[in-house]
């Protein structure tokens, strides 16, 4: 029977350090690009897994099995996200869409591959190009609340329950958000659409 993350999660709240290695090995790929689909720059991403797997360490008397690892994870690196936000108070920097990381956080995938949907081969027409790059550039440009909702949301697949709990809001607050950062980005969309 394989072993789970929470299994590993066990025996790191026993002090077992290799199974913290393999926990890190499963999921700072996976990390590595929900911060860059929030838009932090490579070295910032680098220092958020860090951080988010430090703190797991640090925490991991107070770990419960309830739920899911995964949202437990991203709860930490969320948490991460707003702390930053209101430690520097600035958007974060822009990532490229060919920004380049992997699974395993080896330098062999592109941000626009990882995308969904992003099945668009390289001699695709460049009004698909254009438009995958409106698009990241307009959840960049999301609104925080918005933006991390967005992402947990659609590229992490997470319920709007789980979100509101991960978060601290109600699920109505969730659906609140998603429904603007859908408006937003459909007419920015649009308008970049109309343009010449």
């Amino acid at each position: 029977m394989p072993v789970t993350d929470v299994d590993l999660m066990l025996r790191i709240q026993a002090g077992d350090e290799e199974a913290f290695r393999q926990l890190w090995d499963r999921h700072a790929g996976s990390l590595m690009s929900f911060f860059f689909w929030y838009g932090l720059a490579r070295e910032d991403a680098e220092d958020g897994v860090q951080e988010v797997f430090q703190k797991i360490w640090l925490a991991k008397e107070n770990y419960q099995p309830t739920g899911r690892f995964r949202s437990f994870l991203l709860r930490i690196a969320t948490n991460y996200l707003i702390d930053r936000g209101r430690s520097i108070q600035r958007r974060p920097s822009a990532v490229s869409i060919d920004a380049s990381v992997d699974d395993d956080g080896t330098d062999t995938q592109r941000l626009s591959d990882r995308l969904a949907g992003n099945e668009t081969p390289p001699d695709a027409p460049l009004e698909s190009r254009e438009t995958r790059d409106w698009i990241e550039q307009a959840i960049l440009r999301l609104p925080e609340g918005q933006r991390v909702v967005f992402i947990l949301g659609v590229q992490e697949e997470i319920k709007y329950s789980e979100i509101g709990t991960m978060l601290g809001i109600p699920e109505g607050t969730v659906k609140s958000r998603m429904h603007s950062a859908i408006h937003h980005l459909r007419e920015v969309l649009g308008r970049e659409r109309k343009k010449p």
